[in-house]
């Protein structure tokens, strides 16, 4: 997550600058990583299941 974090932090100071509150980019930034995650996971277990 930090590397994620260090990646998106161009667009984190975009955010602040077009008026967002930090609560909100956290917000965001949070669902973005639960999103990929999820993601993540559902593939891993197509994969653990189709190679069964």
């Amino acid at each position: 997550m930090v590397v994620c974090v260090r990646e998106r932090r161009r667009e984190m100071g975009i955010g602040k600058g077009v008026g967002g509150s930090r609560g909100e980019i956290v917000v965001e930034f949070l669902i973005e990583c639960v999103v990929v995650r999820v993601m993540g996971g559902l593939v891993g277990m197509g994969v653990g299941l189709g190679g069964v």
